[in-house]
């Protein structure tokens, strides 16, 4: 998974507006899957994210 954003909304200075969330999904069987994503500003990270999702 790859994702690009940008902050509309910026109510006070942080690293920059533009971020990066690089990640991985693997899928258990036909509808259960996991994820894990890196959420980073440049080189400096911001957040590790963990997910469990069902597809419907």
């Amino acid at each position: 998974m790859a994702q690009y954003g940008y902050y509309v909304y910026y109510p006070f200075e942080f690293e920059s507006r533009n971020y990066i969330r690089l990640g991985f999904k693997r899928y258990f069987g036909d509808k259960i899957f996991g994820a894990i994503t890196l959420k980073s500003h440049g080189f400096r990270a911001e957040a590790v994210e963990f997910g469990i999702g069902v597809r419907l």
